[in-house]
């Protein structure tokens, strides 16, 4: 970091008062900064460099924006970001409805998908009614031997 960029954005902050006094309450206090923090405000002024703090945080303490971006600055930066026109829409070979090349046709997709469930509800149907019927026939099986027992 140069010189003369360190010392424009160091002399916006305040350096701490070696002894004042402040205010507290209605006493007055004498304020006396510890030696470790004078001495480490020193160091960061000499160098440059944040010490006492971590890393990462420096670049966030100092990048402060010099003037307000102005209106037309903001809508230009923010032009690119509108949406795009598609190209990838193409006709469904199935219904002739459009949809997105490599993609599902949703109306195909939902109609495939109620043919599906009424096929599947008819197979449970079935199984129902074959197991219904196995259970019946059993019944009138075992009926059918307690009257041959009992006569």
């Amino acid at each position: 970091m140069s010189t003369l960029v360190r010392h424009t954005l160091l002399r916006t902050l305040p350096i701490p008062p070696r002894s004042s006094s402040r205010a507290f309450g209605t006493l007055s206090l004498p304020y006396t900064p510890s030696p470790t923090i004078t001495t480490l405000w020193q160091t960061t002024l000499r160098l440059g460099v944040l010490l006492g703090l971590p890393a990462w945080l420096g670049p966030i303490l100092w990048a402060v924006p010099k003037k307000k971006t102005s209106h037309s600055k903001k809508r230009m930066r923010a032009s690119n970001k509108g949406l795009k026109n598609l190209t990838n829409i193409v006709e469904c070979p199935g219904c002739g409805k459009p949809k997105l090349m490599h993609h599902l046709c949703k109306h195909c997709y939902r109609n495939l998908r109620l043919r599906i469930r009424a096929e599947l509800k008819e197979e449970v149907d079935n199984k129902e009614k074959e197991r219904i019927k196995e259970n019946l026939r059993i019944k009138e099986e075992l009926r059918i031997k307690k009257e041959s027992q009992g006569v």
